[in-house]
């Protein structure tokens, strides 16, 4: 909660001199900065949609220092560095006056270093906490809220001591990994198997192998849109559903539609 309070405090002293509009615009040019392609553009169409219907309620109640938002869409599914120079661009030539972004946090990390603070910057899904940046907001949950409830329950509820963590290879799922080292180590139950997988793997043959051979009571997922999809599908139809428990801090209804409700069985979700 402090780093919520200590980003969104930054972003709330905002001001027209500290962000000068040029004088001619009649227009507030809302970068959505929303993936539309790689793992996680299966949210892509939802994430449009809300930006969206979040305009129009703005402009209903007469839009930002009474003028009009126009969203201006950018895919922020690419290569994390291709997206940051994309948006340093459209900051500096005045294209767009401020970002709220839906996207993983190594594409965070890069267009917060690329912009140092230019212009306001709204980050809005669950992520690994710890942001303090210049003039960013970040509203998402954190491992420190998901993460020790879920633990203490599957702990008292299910007697579950053993445990597997699985993950994309960046920045959320290590850090969320490492907290959740530091609650298993709390509560006396153990990691019997840890591996990670770059953004967009297609196949999991090896960390399936491993789950067969440690056996563990519950496997965190922290794997991103598509290759959750993917690997909760192989994980079912491999058996392992029968015995073993899913969390994921990360699921939700489009993935959930793609992983499909014959590959939920023992599958669980912590968020709000």
């Amino acid at each position: 909660m402090s780093t919520f309070s200590a980003s969104c405090n930054k972003a709330s002293r905002l001001t027209g001199q500290q962000f000068a509009l040029p004088v001619e615009r009649k227009i507030f040019v809302l970068g959505l900065f929303v993936p539309q392609s790689g793992p996680a553009g299966i949210w892509g169409p939802s994430c449009r949609a809300c930006g969206e219907l979040a305009v129009h309620e703005i402009n209903t109640t007469g839009g930002i220092l009474g003028m009009e938002v126009v969203p201006h869409i950018v895919d922020s599914g690419g290569d994390p560095q291709k997206v940051a120079r994309l948006a340093k661009v459209l900051a500096n030539t005045n294209v767009i006056d401020a970002i709220v972004g839906m996207h993983t946090s190594d594409v965070r990390e890069a267009i917060v270093e690329s912009l140092k603070g230019r212009i306001p910057y709204i980050y809005t899904p669950l992520y690994e906490g710890g942001v303090n940046s210049k003039h960013v907001c970040c509203i998402g949950e954190t491992p420190q809220t998901q993460l020790f409830p879920a633990i203490s329950w599957f702990l008292t509820q299910h007697h579950s001591q053993r445990w597997a963590l699985i993950g994309n290879d960046y920045v959320w799922p290590h850090r969320s990994h490492k907290l959740t080292h530091r609650l298993l180590e709390l509560f006396g139950a153990s990691v019997v198997f840890e591996t990670y997988h770059p953004l967009g793997t297609k196949k999991f043959e090896k960390s399936l192998q491993g789950l067969e051979e440690h056996r563990p009571d519950v496997v965190l997922l922290s794997l991103v849109g598509d290759d959750s999809v993917r690997f909760n599908r192989e994980f079912s139809r491999a058996g392992l559903a029968t015995h073993t428990i899913r969390l994921s801090c990360a699921v939700e209804e489009n993935m959930l539609l793609g992983i499909g409700a014959d590959h939920t069985e023992r599958l669980f979700c912590s968020s709000r």
